[in-house]
């Protein structure tokens, strides 16, 4: 691989957050709602979205 394709690759791959350890900025986007839900919080959310887990047998 030449240098040139070596570089875009890389930018690609930082661009679109697929490079380990680094998450294309988009990190930031988020931080404001990393940690921010009480165990209350996510209960109600699990209770709430228990149906979208299930497998409707007829669908597969």
């Amino acid at each position: 691989m030449n240098h040139l394709d070596k570089t875009a690759k890389t930018l690609l791959q930082r661009l679109l957050g697929l490079v380990p350890g680094d998450n294309g900025g988009k990190k930031a986007d988020f931080g404001g709602f990393c940690g921010v839900w009480t165990e209350a919080d996510e209960a109600e959310f699990r209770e709430n979205s228990e149906d979208l887990r299930r497998v409707n047998p007829r669908d597969s």
